[in-house]
């Protein structure tokens, strides 16, 4: 069982397609066509299944490639793969036909080891039926036809099974046992064991059945819980139970607050670019130097240095309509924006942006001073900036390219310790904030990453508890 096996089976799953319509050709942002939650849903599992080995911009990679990458495996089911088999013989199959008697009867039937029969459940966790199995018959026919399609597959064929163990494939060397012969006496013998067993207890006044009945309740509490799972997600949906599954870890937390390691390397490399490029370069770690005790003695300070933007919407002559983000004109600055914002119309109307207050007849009207303070303010927070020094922040959906990332970005140059979140836990995410903090971390500044689903109430409250307990 290849990590290729592994790959294609579990897409295949989550889009809920038969093996031969995913394309191990193809990536899996193309499979999906866009679907970003299908698409985070499918890395997390492979990531769960594979741990570290799954490279970065595994989307972008097509199957084959992401198999290559990962390289060998284990050759059994992993953390996702495994459960996910388990999941479907407990809600679709019959309750005489478990995962064990399935596995045996492959043994028996087919004559597949351990790591054989973990590649043909993959194949069969493709094949999940849509409802569960009503007869042992059924479930005997569903796995007769996951066991051909993995033979087709894996290229082998069935021989009679010789002995108790003999693997595919092995030429038969003496007389033949049939399945059922064998089974007989397999089953003769372990009740020959059984009756032995039940005697010696009875000697020693044991309860055998003890530990027994304590598995049949948890077994019926088991089921009950199953049950009642499986009657919420044929209500409302599998994206639904799978949109408000709890992720927020404690234990996953990333905390990033090595600032003055940050800084000390960016001044050491501008002082090698300045002793490299420049005659004056005495002059310029000088300069340096004072403006660094200088900023010693003041707060941090987060200062808008970009160039404010306006959307632009073009349509080309086919009709296609897109979008962009241009340079606002005369207006270089922060400073500039705010200034026109400021700016009233020429036939006397309040600016675009203004306060109002309620006057003595309960009307709401434009007040000129309640908005000559609001436009100073945002004046002096473009030329002084404005410090986050000693303030705690949490945001949540700040993801890459996010308004979400910005305002961290702002909060963290202006000093602030900012509590993150994000739905797309993985090693790339991790990546992109330590590289955020790295960038924008000022002093005293500290970023905490942890993941967490906003949808789901057990994560709301593990996350209150998380930013409020006494840790």
């Amino acid at each position: 069982m290849s990590a290729l096996d592994v790959i294609h089976a579990i897409i295949a799953f989550k889009m809920k397609k038969p093996l031969s319509q995913v394309a191990s050709n193809k990536s899996i942002k193309t499979l999906v066509a866009g679907k970003s939650t299908l698409q985070n849903e499918i890395l997390g599992d492979l990531q769960k299944e594979f741990g570290s080995k799954i490279p970065d911009k595994a989307e972008d990679m097509s199957l084959q490639e992401l198999g290559a990458a990962i390289g060998s495996t284990a050759g059994v089911l992993g953390k996702c793969a495994q459960p996910l088999v388990a999941r479907m013989f407990s809600s679709k199959m019959p309750g005489g036909f478990s995962l064990s008697q399935a596995r045996n009867r492959l043994q028996l039937s087919y004559g597949l080891g351990p790591q054989r029969q973990d590649a043909l459940l993959l194949i069969a966790l493709t094949m999940e039926p849509a409802a569960r199995l009503a007869t042992e018959t059924e479930a005997s026919t569903w796995l007769e036809k996951a066991a051909q399609l993995y033979a087709i597959r894996a290229s082998i064929s069935y021989s009679a099974v010789v002995g108790s163990s003999n693997s595919v494939g092995a030429a038969a060397q003496g007389p033949a046992i049939s399945n059922a012969e064998m089974q007989i006496i397999r089953q003769r013998e372990i009740e020959h064991v059984r009756q032995q067993i039940q005697l010696l207890a009875q000697y020693a006044g044991l309860d055998l059945r003890e530990g027994a009945r304590l598995a049949e309740r948890e077994q019926a509490a088991g089921n009950k819980r199953q049950a009642d799972l499986n009657d919420i997600t044929a209500e409302l949906g599998e994206e639904l139970v799978a949109g408000v599954r709890p992720q927020f870890d404690a234990r996953k937390m990333r905390r990033f607050d090595s600032f003055w390691n940050w800084a000390r390397q960016d001044a050491y490399e501008w002082i090698q670019q300045a002793i490299a490029g420049s005659t004056a370069a005495i002059r310029v770690v000088s300069a340096l130097l004072n403006a660094c005790k200088l900023a010693m003695g003041t707060a941090p300070t987060y200062r808008e240095l970009t160039a404010p933007m306006q959307p632009v919407t073009i349509i080309s002559a086919d009709g296609s309509v897109s979008y962009q983000e241009a340079a606002r004109e005369d207006e270089p600055t922060c400073i500039e924006f705010v200034k026109h914002l400021r700016m009233a119309s020429r036939n006397g109307t309040p600016p675009l942006i203004h306060m109002r207050e309620q006057n003595e007849s309960g009307l709401w009207i434009y007040s000129q001073s309640l908005s000559g303070v609001y436009f100073s303010a945002l004046e002096d927070i473009c030329e002084s900036g404005l410090t986050f020094a000693g303030k705690t922040a949490l945001v949540t959906g700040c993801g890459r390219g996010s308004i979400g990332a910005d305002i961290v970005r702002g909060l963290l140059m202006g000093g602030a310790r900012v509590l993150a979140t994000t739905s797309n836990y993985s090693r790339r995410t991790t990546l992109f904030f330590e590289n955020l903090y790295r960038q924008f971390g000022a002093r005293g500044s500290e970023l905490v990453v942890v993941p967490f689903n906003q949808g789901s109430v057990q994560d709301i409250d593990s996350l209150v508890n998380y930013a409020f307990g006494k840790d």
